[in-house]
């Protein structure tokens, strides 16, 4: 039995279809557009889930607040009133507040507006973080009743939420010999004054 084998010259011999020529102008424009999906997808994903930067003392906007006698500053977003006062006659607790222009009018029977408290204690709570916790003037107990470890200013504090007509939440540290709470009250978690407050948080400075 005779084997013949045929031999086909170059340029007729069959060729998978998905490596012709005409293929391969469709499989790089293929190529091109995943890659343009993956970057899209890159740079989204990074856009999405990255903080919104803190802003800078000095930028567009931004107001600083000193105060020499207790030993601290932060800046904060224009837009707010600055109100400072002593709270009771024994001058154990000072208070500065900041109040948006639009919250200023408070609805009659009304707790007070959404605000930003910087509340600071002396006397018998003063530098005493955990007794200060324990007392009514924490809210603590208005909440779950436990807080997280969190830095203000590189200094340990602890941070916690509570409820009262609005939705609070408080990180307080020891200073010096006086106990700092910076609370903030909203309506909701979304709020614009919830990212104010921690653009606050994130400038403070302590001596």
């Amino acid at each position: 039995m005779n084997i013949v084998v045929a031999m086909l010259p170059p340029n007729q011999c069959p060729v998978p279809v998905w490596y012709t020529g005409h293929m391969k102008p469709a499989l790089f424009g293929i190529l091109i557009i995943l890659v343009l999906i993956v970057a899209g997808a890159y740079f989204y994903a990074k856009d999405l889930f990255m903080p919104a930067p803190v802003p800078e003392v000095g930028a567009t906007g931004m107001n600083l607040y000193a105060n020499g006698t207790y030993g601290i500053s932060f800046a904060y977003p224009g837009g707010y009133e600055v109100a400072e006062k002593q709270v009771g006659d024994d001058a154990s607790h000072y208070a500065i507040v900041l109040v948006r222009a639009e919250d200023m009018l408070v609805p009659e029977g009304g707790e007070g507006p959404r605000a930003i408290t910087i509340d600071i204690y002396t006397g018998e709570e003063g530098g005493d973080l955990f007794a200060w916790l324990s007392s009514s003037n924490s809210n603590l107990s208005l909440g779950s009743g436990t807080y997280a470890s969190t830095t203000v200013g590189g200094i340990d504090a602890a941070r916690y939420q509570w409820e009262g007509l609005y939705l609070g939440e408080t990180a307080a540290f020891a200073h010096e010999d006086t106990v700092v709470a910076v609370s903030v009250t909203s309506d909701g978690p979304v709020d614009q004054i919830r990212a104010d407050y921690e653009a606050i948080l994130a400038s403070f400075t302590l001596r």
